[in-house]
């Protein structure tokens, strides 16, 4: 039922799918997430939509062969179908007009962010682009953002795309010259720390866009817990979008890092 239409090998362990799926393409909305079945003898995995495409009734998938759930995703090739994926699930995020927001992806990050930039230009914001990564290797969807935002910066630590440095120093850079009123990040935890560092000495209004800690998608089995607001509060219902004033970020630290899919 959920046809694999398109596969793109974005790096040896990256890869990109376009997954026929009616339903969710019509429903989805930026910040909301899948569950995904391979087939009947793997793990459910969550996974962010990067795109929808209405003509196709398709949803893109972006992900790293890190589990052995991904790995068997990764393995399937065009005509292929998963066994299941359900969704959408999570809160979308309310789209507002703010003038300019900056949207900082790091990594496979950058494909929790594409779907909310798009949404953000079409509601009159100018969006700016912070796209980043350790090399060259590490950067996906760069033709798709610069497509998607009016300005891009492009950041690798080693240099070998796009400007040599850190996608702090973008966002220093797009704050005090653009003068974006929101930012929006999503990462590995130690950008998202870094990253709030140089929001908050602007003074600048910052969402995380956190990785769905789910295996069930509803919150029961507890893995996605974590503390917002001082309270006990589920990623899978609540976010995965959240403001980054709310977040208790030594316990997000210990959630991230322990959890596994």
């Amino acid at each position: 039922m959920f046809e694999i239409l398109s596969k793109q090998i974005i790096t040896d362990r990256v890869k990109r799918i376009d997954v026929k799926a009616p339903k969710i393409a019509q429903t989805a909305k930026p910040g909301q997430f899948v569950l995904v079945m391979p087939d009947d003898k793997t793990m459910r995995v969550s996974l962010p939509i990067a795109e929808v495409n209405l003509i196709k009734e398709s949803i893109t998938l972006i992900f790293c062969e890190d589990s052995p759930s991904l790995d068997r995703l990764g393995n399937l090739w065009i005509g292929d179908s998963l066994s299941a994926v359900i969704g959408p699930l999570g809160m979308p995020e309310a789209i507002v007009k703010e003038s300019k927001v900056a949207c900082v992806g790091y990594g496979i990050g950058i494909a929790a962010i594409m779907f909310l930039c798009r949404e953000l230009r079409k509601n009159d914001n100018k969006v700016i682009g912070i796209i980043g990564g350790k090399t060259g290797k590490d950067i996906i969807l760069e033709p798709q953002m610069r497509l998607t935002c009016q300005k891009i910066f492009l950041m690798t630590e080693d240099g070998t795309a796009g400007r040599k440095g850190y996608v702090t120093q973008a966002l220093e850079e797009v704050v005090q010259n653009e003068k974006a009123s929101l930012v929006y990040v999503a990462g590995p935890i130690e950008i998202i720390e870094e990253i709030l560092i140089v929001a908050r000495a602007q003074a600048v209004k910052t969402k995380v866009i956190i990785e769905p800690l789910t295996i069930d998608g509803m919150g029961i089995c507890g893995t996605g817990q974590i503390c917002v607001d001082g309270a006990d509060t589920c990623v899978a219902l609540d976010g995965p979008i959240f403001e980054a004033e709310k977040l208790d970020l030594e316990n997000l630290r210990q959630k991230m890092n322990n959890f596994t899919k």
